[in-house]
């Protein structure tokens, strides 16, 4: 049975006493939260581990004869992480990612990315009409809705679904401008327990299928340090 919002809520309540004062907090509040965490738990989940939480889907492009377009936002479970390679013409063939300002970077057949939109370059996609891509991704949580209820499901497989009880927790601990000095040990302690969860969720990806056997290795982007 899928762990809802309400049940995330309830588990975080119940991680410290003093987390009863947040008994009354609004749904959005909290959904905004919930929010913020499965999204950056999922940002570290694609870089760390390409294929446990990817996904094939048949995509098809605009219909033209040059210049065509196909929209990865329409995607759904929706897309967080392009695969290497993973824009797959009918014929086999994987289309070449560029950057707009180097459109030769890569042969053809290319792409370049305008945020979610891959554009073709000139006609490389092939005859004129509609291209039906295979497109191979690393997927996350679809939003929750802001305005709704604390019925709605969450996105982690329910094993590891406390991840979002203790980050709600730490997040009662930075309202609460008394904590530091009654619990002052609290956030070192929620901080472990997300690690060790942590680490649990990586073994765990990894032991499904085993380690990835691959001759080169793969790039990864960086986590930025800019404001």
């Amino acid at each position: 049975m899928a762990k809802t919002c309400q049940d995330v809520f309830n588990g975080a309540l119940g991680l410290n006493v003093a987390n009863q004062a947040f008994a009354s907090m609004l749904p959005s509040e909290i959904l905004a939260q919930l929010q913020r965490a499965q999204s950056q738990l999922f940002i570290r989940l694609a870089q760390e581990n390409r294929f446990f939480f990817a996904n094939k889907q048949t995509l098809n492009s605009s219909n033209a004869a040059s210049n065509r377009t196909l929209d990865l936002g329409t995607l759904a479970p929706p897309i967080e992480r392009l695969l290497h390679g993973g824009l797959i013409l009918p014929s086999g063939v994987p289309v070449n990612v560029v950057d707009f300002q180097d459109q030769g970077a890569e042969l053809a057949p290319r792409g370049y990315p305008l945020g979610l939109v891959i554009n073709e370059i000139g006609s490389e996609w092939g005859a004129t009409g509609i291209v039906a891509f295979n497109v191979y991704y690393v997927y996350r949580p679809a939003d929750l809705d802001p305005t709704g209820a604390l019925t709605q499901a969450v996105g982690l497989p329910d094993r590891f679904s406390i991840w979002l009880d203790y980050e709600l927790a730490t997040y009662f601990n930075s309202k609460d401008i008394g904590r530091p000095n009654a619990d002052p040990d609290e956030l070192k302690r929620l901080a472990a327990f997300q690690e060790t969860l942590w680490q649990d969720i990586l073994q765990y990806c990894d032991h499904v299928v085993g380690p990835m056997i691959r001759r080169f290795q793969l790039p990864i982007s960086a986590r930025s340090e800019k404001a």
